[in-house]
């Protein structure tokens, strides 16, 4: 692998270029990061975010805890890199963001606008879970935190904090009533149905009774979240009130976006400096203070202790590479678009293999913080850590805050986590609903079909050979002629898009429809479908357009419209002279560079 320090080695070819003369020879205005930590520090805040802290260490502990670090790996190095380092060489190579960049070949250039699509749902969303966590974060500038205790108005019977007071006393039970009685007023028939009896010194045993409504009690934190914060309505459908402080948080939350963005790279290439670095910060305090907590031992242990013999599942390798491939956040157009604004001649083959590994690391990293605190509350709490684990909401809005009110000052580390899962991811009554309703259809599919024609368009319509060079006129010949750089041509042409194809028939096949409080009804499935559909037609639509406006035999049109477009390349005229060098007899940089320019002369410029 080449290392940083050789990130701006050129051929011969391309050292009559100097960068004072490509900024100065630009044919656009067209924008660049300002500086290499720019960029590396905006995709790694891009590809890091909340699926490392609530989806990854759940997964980790359901398929063989330290094991399925053996499938995550293998997935990131045959699918989740490959697909990485594609679209970052993409969006260097021609300058263009998901709607441009497949003059490559045109006819597909539905699935670029379809990319569009699925960011502008995902950002829809996104921004709800932004909601929950600004009003959380709000909620923790408090000496106590609102979710302790079960003597609050949104708090109801079977709050479990009601039997854990109960049972505090030594001498008392829950019954099936839910009501706190004393043992000595139970009668023997009673005592047995509870498993009550007395030990050897005639004392009263409470150590078989079991709770008879376990099932049924709720966490002080999950009754806070369904009836304090969501004021959680009854169905998909209810839509009769709004819920003021999220609508206000959700204002906020936008506001957030724009100005971090009113700059464009200007301005979020700042903001990532801080973005980006604060949750490792937090992370390394929440670990720090894990591991002098009594019972997080046992929670690291839960989560890193391998069951090897859970490898021979299938589905263990299949939620590896969905995990990999969703965790590096490929198909979505935004790595193509922050790629785009890179200097020409920028590694992004290092780039690639350090944000890959810095996010697989961060992940696990990650699980180890978590774990060591849910420890920590199962032990509290006198349970197994299987009993407190759990994923997404449940644990973002639910489990760690039950922890985090055990903590000893409480409330800080509640207004660091809730501030670092802003970072991280950076209303009405009914809004987790429509959030878990989009994440199921706007996402998971779409993203897999357009990962799977990206990489068959590429190495095969394209050609990996062209590709090769292209990449080879950004980075240099002497990275690219490597033998390593085989394993690309391999993954891209061959392992990669079988890979992906392969979990997509599988998981289309174990595909379940996604509920919440039971199942939605079939006119929320119907727009989620809608949703999936809006994405991927205009595909099939874009190529049928196409056909019908090109001449000649059908196999002439298709060989037309999937060729490159005339102006598919380098955005700068000193750029697609470089390219064309290599091709020509003309011996100087400079006379293509004009030959570029005459090109354009009396019409527009290269498109952005």
């Amino acid at each position: 692998m080449a290392s940083e320090t050789s990130s701006q080695q050129q051929d011969p070819k391309d050292k009559s270029l100097s960068e004072e003369e490509e900024n100065s020879t630009s044919s656009t205005s067209r924008g660049t990061w300002d500086t290499k930590g720019d960029f590396l520090l905006s995709c790694l805040g891009y590809a890091v975010g909340l699926g490392n802290i609530w989806r990854f260490p759940y997964l980790c502990y359901e398929n063989g805890g330290g094991a399925f670090l053996i499938p995550f790996a293998t997935m990131l190095l045959l699918a989740g890199l490959p697909m990485f380092f594609m679209e970052l060489c993409l969006g260097q190579y021609s300058s263009s963001g998901p709607a441009t960049v497949w003059r490559i070949s045109p006819m597909f250039r539905g699935m670029g606008y379809g990319m569009v699509l699925i960011s502008t749902f995902i950002a829809l969303y996104y921004n709800v879970i932004i909601t929950y966590i600004l009003y959380y974060m709000f909620a923790s500038f408090t000496n106590k935190l609102p979710w302790i205790g079960c003597n609050n108005p949104w708090n109801t019977d079977m709050c479990n904090g009601i039997y854990d007071e109960c049972l505090s006393t030594g001498n008392k039970i829950m019954t099936v009533n839910n009501t706190c009685v004393g043992v000595d007023s139970l009668s023997e028939e009673q005592l047995d149905f509870y498993n009550i009896g007395l030990n050897t010194l005639g004392e009263i045993d409470l150590s078989n009774y079991i709770d008879p409504l376990k099932s049924k009690r709720k966490l002080p934190s999950e009754e806070y979240f369904k009836n304090a914060v969501l004021h959680e309505a009854s169905g998909i459908g209810d839509l009769s009130t709004v819920v003021w402080p999220l609508l206000s948080c959700l204002v906020f939350a936008w506001i957030i976006i724009y100005f971090c963005l009113q700059k464009g790279i200007k301005s979020s290439g700042k903001v990532v400096y801080f973005t980006a670095t604060f949750p490792y910060i937090v992370l390394v305090l929440f670990l720090i203070l894990g591991l002098t907590l009594e019972g997080s031992y046992n929670g690291i242990k839960f989560f890193l202790t391998p069951r090897w013999e859970i490898l021979y599942e299938p589905k263990v390798w299949l939620d590896a590479a969905i995990q990999i491939f969703f965790s590096l956040s490929t198909s979505f157009g935004g790595l193509l678009t922050l790629s785009s604004y890179n200097r020409f001649h920028n590694n992004c083959y290092f780039d690639a293999v350090f944000i890959g590994l810095a996010n697989c690391m961060t992940s696990v990293f990650a699980g180890v913080v978590i774990f060591s605190i849910l420890g920590f509350m199962a032990n509290e709490l006198g349970r197994e850590v299987s009993e407190v684990v759990d994923q997404g909401f449940g644990l973002a809005f639910i489990a760690y805050p039950e922890a985090l009110a055990r903590l000893p000052a409480a409330p800080v580390w509640s207004i660091l986590f809730f501030f670092m899962l802003l970072t991280l991811g950076l209303d009405t009554q009914a809004g987790v609903y429509w959030v878990i309703l989009l994440d199921s259809y706007s996402a998971s599919f779409v993203m897999l079909t357009f990962a799977t024609m990206e990489c068959i368009i590429v190495s095969w319509v394209y050609g990996y050979d062209r590709f090769k060079e292209d990449i080879s006129t950004m980075i240099g010949s002497a990275r690219v002629n490597n033998k390593l750089f085989n394993y690309w041509r391999v993954c891209w042409c061959f392992i990669t898009p079988a890979l992906l194809s392969f979990v997509q028939v599988y998981s289309f096949a174990n595909w379940s429809a996604p509920s919440y409080n039971g199942g939605f009804p079939t006119w929320a499935h119907t727009i989620g479908w809608l949703i999936t559909g809006s994405t991927i037609i205009l595909v099939p639509v874009f190529i049928i357009v196409d056909l019908r406006n090109a001449s000649g035999t059908f196999l002439q049109r298709l060989k037309l419209i999937s060729s490159p477009a005339e102006d598919w390349g380098p955005l700068k005229y000193e750029h697609r002279a470089l390219v064309r060098k290599s091709e020509s007899s003309v011996s100087t940089i400079s006379d293509l560079v004009e030959q570029e320019k005459g090109k354009t002369s009396g019409s527009t410029e290269p498109n952005n």
